[in-house]
Formats: structure tokens, C-alpha cells, sequence
């Protein structure tokens, strides 16, 4: 397989986007989406990345399994966004759907600005954690714009970061949810004839940004205080919502 010079950006865009979330838990999959899909069709960068975030999520999950909050994951995380995800995956052949990354786009910018806001200002944000049946609402569209777009965390990463409050805590159990649903993607990109035997080679090549991202990230997160990684949670927030809304408007 020639390295292309398509090829080289593509990677260099995977491993920023893999550095990124080898510190704060997510952010991955929406970076790569916003500026790898300008290279190559979106379905084609997909195939290729999911492989290697699957790999990612599951160093993260394996190497700090004893910060998975396992009752957070199991009774509030999986149930409702599962559903979503079933959901999207059924409607991805489906036409019409751009105003639904439109709104998603639009939600999670004006929350994550919102919330910088307040902390610029010095004001308490929301920290308890949302209602049974509203933290349920936004996980199941987070579910259905992950099974659309491979795109939802950032709604999933709202209700996570106000259920568990420690940064090591959150970046494990929201890469266990990750790893759960990388092997539904997977299986549909096979299904639908996406994933091959060429994307893997290209995620081979890609495989080497991720070595390369991780020993970086995780120096990177031991050093965060509590407060700049929320910060950066929700700068992160701001920067996948103007990404999706740029693609949106495009």
C-alpha cells in the first residue's frame, strides 16, 4: 500500500484526534469526522477509524478497569443510548436525516458555550445529575446520532460528566460505553461491505498514530486538575459542536 500524501494527513489527523481522546475519554470519533471526511467519503474514514478507537477504547478500559464505574455504565449509560444506537443503524439508508445532525450540531454548541460562560463567570454550573427520564431522553438521541453518524458522545458526555465527577473515572467508563458500541459499528460496516480487507490495511497505517497518541495523552491527563479537565471537556464540547455544524452546512 502506497503512503500517500492523502494517506499521511489522514493519519495525522487520527492521531490528533487519538491524543485528544487518550486524555479526556472522548472527542475522537467527531474530530476525525469533521476533517477526514474533506479527504476521503465518510463512510470510507469510518471503516477505517472505528478499528482503531475500538483499540483505544479498549487499552483505556483494560488498563484503568478499576475506575469503570460499572454501575453508572451498566444502569444508566448502555440501556438507553443501546436503543438509540439500534435505531440509527436502522435509519442510516435513510434520507432526511441531515436536520437531526443540524439540531444535534446547534444543542451541543449553545450548552457547551453556555456552561464556559458560567465558569468564566465564575457561577456553579449544573452539576447534579439529570433525572431519570431526562438523562434517558439525551442518551437514546445521543444513541441514534452515534448510530447515524458515529457522532453522538458529546450528548453522552453531558450526562456522564455530571454523573461522575472524577476525570479518571468519566475517561473509563465513557471509553467501556465506546467499546461496547465500536463492535456494533464494526459489525455493520461489515454488514453493509464498508469494512474490508483494504480499509484494514489503511487501519494498519493508522495503528501507528495510535502508539504514537497514547503515551502522550496519558502524561497529559495525570497533570489536568479537576477543574482545567472540565474545562477542556466542555472546550471539546464546543469545538465537536461547531464541527458538526459546519458538516451540517455544508
Amino acid at each position: 500500500m502506497t503512503l500517500s500524501a492523502p494517506l499521511l494527513v489522514f493519519a495525522g489527523i487520527v492521531w490528533l484526534a487519538l491524543l485528544v481522546e487518550s486524555v479526556a475519554g472522548f472527542g475522537a470519533t467527531v474530530i476525525t469526522v469533521a476533517l477526514a471526511s474533506q479527504i476521503y467519503p465518510l463512510p470510507q474514514v469510518l471503516a477505517a477509524f472505528v478499528p482503531v478507537n475500538f483499540v483505544l477504547s479498549l487499552y483505556i478500559v483494560a488498563r484503568h478497569r478499576e475506575r469503570v464505574d460499572v454501575r453508572v455504565l451498566v444502569r444508566r449509560l448502555l440501556p438507553a443510548t443501546a436503543m438509540g444506537v439500534a435505531v440509527g443503524i436502522f435509519l442510516v439508508s435513510s434520507e432526511g436525516t441531515d436536520w437531526l445532525r443540524l439540531a444535534f450540531a446547534i444543542f451541543v454548541l449553545a450548552l457547551s458555550i453556555g456552561s464556559l460562560w458560567m465558569m468564566r463567570q465564575g457561577q456553579p454550573t449544573a452539576r447534579e445529575p439529570l433525572s431519570p427520564w431526562q438523562s434517558s431522553a439525551v442518551l437514546f438521541i445521543a444513541g441514534i446520532v452515534h448510530g447515524l453518524f458515529a457522532c453522538g458522545g458529546p450528548l453522552l458526555v453531558y450526562v456522564a460528566e455530571r454523573l461522575m465527577p472524577d476525570k479518571s473515572m468519566f475517561r473509563a467508563t465513557v471509553s467501556a460505553v465506546w467499546l461496547v458500541f465500536h463492535v456494533v459499528l464494526l459489525a455493520s460496516y461489515r454488514a453493509a461491505g464498508t469494512l474490508t480487507f483494504d480499509s484494514l490495511k489503511v487501519s494498519g497505517v493508522l495503528m501507528l498514530a495510535l502508539l504514537l497518541s497514547i503515551p502522550v495523552g496519558e502524561w497529559i491527563h495525570t497533570r489536568l486538575s479537576a477543574q482545567k479537565f472540565r474545562v477542556g471537556v466542555y472546550v471539546l464540547l464546543a469545538v465537536a459542536g461547531a464541527a458538526q455544524l459546519i458538516r451540517a452546512l455544508a
